[in-house]
């Protein structure tokens, strides 16, 4: 579960790149790919990318094997932005779809939308693409999209990417933001996580790679054992980092509490995360020593949060699908997840505190749910848990 995490997504306007290319040059000097400075302009530096290094978009963003540490992870996560493109501020109008699906940008081609950025792009133009759009003449549905754009008088930064598109097609579109959005590269967090650490190489507990979001736990120290009625076992504590650079959602790092007997985490919401930022002037001297002190208390807060855990089982409820349904709602979520809940509190029904916090834990690992769910259920098992913590 995830402890002390509120979502604030940053869903908008462009940012400011932090450029990291210094510090992964040494990474792409043999790979055959050149990633260049981010700019503001129209006209970025020529980038390229061997043909035998190009890979699918999609399959990009699946680790090629479970990442075991966090310094593999922090290689995985170079890599992956050796593919990325300088953003560019592009007013809307300047932007056009062909008949292919495809976005023009201005001086960079044409790109294949993800399914994010077509959602970003359909909320923003005002239309509801499945609805309107299966079925349609090509030309009918640019057309369409073409005078909106051109309606548009607004400025977006667009993200986009050199990966293969799933059409076998050259480039990716994968988001717009605001002007004034700051990216914070994955590669980034991970290696201040590993600086801050100092002592070893962490392990990884998972690493989720979509196109909204970048998520994983690390674990930071020893499985401890708790004991009580609950039987809880043992357990691990962590940090939780979920991470967009497409505008769907803040920067979080927040302790982690995972129960290793079913894997089930959650998100200690004892008190707040320890970095939660929206994507907007984020100085990564001030995020460095937020992460100093918050791993200065983690250990205590592991403890003290594990003891909580155990705690719930003295709390008896009544009416466990309706309290299951009651966090749905209070975490946004859509009631369609209620039945996953369900089944998971049948495989371990204890009719407590605890028996629910663990259906939604264990649900949120269903292999329907994707990763930006799985995140908001162990999160809104962690609020749920604290409720029964003693001040």
């Amino acid at each position: 579960m995830i402890l002390g995490d509120e979502d604030s997504s940053a869903r908008g306007p462009r940012s400011q790149e932090i450029d990291r290319t210094g510090l992964i040059a040494g990474l792409l000097a043999g790979s055959g790919v050149m990633n260049p400075h981010p700019t503001n302009g129209h006209h970025g530096p020529a980038v390229f990318v061997e043909p035998s290094a190009r890979r699918g978009f999609f399959d990009s963003l699946r680790l090629p094997e479970p990442k075991e540490t966090l310094s593999e992870l922090v290689t995985e996560f170079d890599l992956r932005a050796a593919s990325l493109l300088p953003d560019v501020d592009v007013p809307m109008s300047d932007l056009a779809m062909t008949e292919a699906g495809t976005i023009n940008v201005p001086h960079q081609g044409a790109f294949t939308l993800t399914p994010w950025a077509k959602q970003q792009l359909a909320s923003r133009l005002g239309v509801r693409w499945n609805r309107w759009f299966d079925g349609i003449d090509p030309k009918l549905r640019a057309g369409e999209i073409n005078r909106r754009l051109e309606r548009d008088t607004g400025v977006v930064r667009v993200k986009t990417d050199c990966s293969l598109g799933d059409d076998g097609s050259f480039g990716v579109l994968r988001g717009f933001v605001s002007p004034t959005y700051t990216t914070v590269p994955d590669a980034l967090v991970a290696q201040a996580i590993l600086d801050e650490l100092r002592h070893g190489d962490p392990k990884i507990l998972r690493a989720s790679q979509t196109d909204r979001t970048t998520s994983y736990v690390v674990q930071v120290g020893a499985p401890f054992h708790v004991g009580g009625p609950a039987r809880v076992g043992d357990v691990v504590g962590g940090l939780l980092v979920r991470n967009s650079d497409v505008g769907y959602a803040s920067l979080v790092v927040a302790l982690h509490l995972t129960r290793l007997v079913c894997s089930n985490g959650m998100v200690v919401a004892e008190s707040t995360a320890i970095v939660r930022r929206a994507h907007r002037h984020i100085d990564m001297r001030g995020l460095q020593e937020q992460l100093a002190k918050g791993l200065r208390e983690l250990p205590s807060r592991v403890r003290r949060a594990a003891h909580v855990l155990e705690r719930l089982a003295h709390h008896a409820v009544d009416h466990v699908p309706a309290v299951l349904s009651q966090i749905l709602r209070d975490a946004r979520l859509p009631q369609k997840l209620l039945p996953i809940l369900l089944s998971a509190y049948g495989r371990e029904p204890h009719t407590s505190a605890f028996g629910v916090s663990q259906a939604v834990t264990l649900a949120a690992q269903d292999a329907s749910v994707s990763a930006e769910d799985r995140v908001v259920l162990e999160r809104a098992a962690g609020k749920y848990m604290d409720r029964y913590a003693v001040r």
